[in-house]
């Protein structure tokens, strides 16, 4: 699995690049334009994922061509500012696989490009529907999970499997199987990707921080 991250602001480009080392397995490479990411698209793997920076204006255009290259065999998502919900719907209609603002935890970061890597499309709730109740009703629940439970869906967001998660964690796969089962129930929840994707959405604003690019 590779993640290219494409953008001419340096410094926001290499903080993101070591969001991902750090929390992942992930590889990861620099690219400075569109140009170059064009030009390299020939020489992406299938389970390449390529994050573009929103302020450089990526154009339809270049989605196309990129997907073309691979006969559609790649994930294009773009990174932007603090969440605005004009550039989240940009980025739904124009086909791209997820949009991820710079304010999110890396951990998310992490979790978001996993969903997206397993056919997800990815859009924070909060650049949709920012308002008030909806992020009250999902932290108070995602607050609701005891620590482990939390350590644990932080692991089904990566793709783990209940075995895995044993394994990590040094616990019997049927401990964690009944831990997964609670956080279902304390979410409201029915499968794996739900909880995911039901945590990320939530993830800003239970662990808020600074942008981290």
């Amino acid at each position: 699995m590779t993640i290219v991250v494409a953008g001419e602001n340096r410094l926001a480009k290499d903080n993101l690049i070591s969001s991902i080392l750090e929390n992942s397995e992930i590889n990861a490479m620099s690219l400075d334009n569109l140009e170059d990411v064009v030009a390299a698209a020939d020489s992406m793997d299938a389970d390449t994922l390529v994050l573009l920076d929103y302020e450089m204006g990526a154009a339809i255009e270049t989605l196309y061509e990129l997907r073309s290259r691979l006969n559609g065999r790649l994930w294009v998502a773009l990174y932007s500012a603090p969440g605005n919900p004009d550039e989240a719907m940009r980025c739904l209609n124009l086909g791209y696989d997820g949009y991820l603002p710079r304010t999110m935890p890396a951990s998310a970061i992490v979790c978001a490009i996993q969903l997206m890597m397993r056919g997800e499309r990815f859009v924070p709730s909060i650049t949709i529907d920012g308002s008030p109740r909806m992020f009250g009703e999902r932290t108070r629940s995602l607050s609701a999970l005891s620590p482990r439970q939390s350590e644990i869906l932080s692991l089904v967001a990566t793709g783990a499997s209940n075995k895995h998660i044993a394994r990590a964690l040094l616990v019997e796969e049927v401990t964690v199987k009944s831990h997964v089962k609670a956080i279902f129930r304390k979410l409201g929840v029915r499968t794996r990707t739900e909880a995911a994707r039901y945590m990320l959405t939530g993830a800003e604003r239970l662990r808020p921080q600074q942008a981290l690019f």
